[in-house]
């Protein structure tokens, strides 16, 4: 488990939760919340799956995070990830 330790500057931003895990293969990301053992899949192009890993884990803005679902052809998925507990 992770822990993040926030402050003025991360507390508006997207975290990976602590309790989530993340596999990137074949052009998905698998999510996993090692709590429940759901898992959510997300497909697109490796370049774009990273850049939202990436941002998960060091913090991204509720327009980023929007702007690369988008991407990714699932911009209605910011509430799924946060009522699966993928992301805080």
């Amino acid at each position: 488990m992770r822990q993040y330790i926030y402050s003025k500057d991360t507390i508006s931003k997207n975290f990976l939760a602590s309790y989530a895990d993340v596999t990137i293969a074949d052009g998905k990301i698998f999510l996993i919340n090692i709590l429940t053992d759901r898992q959510i899949m997300i497909k697109g192009e490796n370049s774009i799956l990273s850049k939202l890993i990436n941002g998960l884990r060091n913090g991204v803005s509720d327009e980023a995070l929007n702007n690369i679902l988008s991407e990714l052809g699932a911009q209605d998925m910011i509430d799924v990830l946060l009522r699966e507990g993928m992301i805080e």
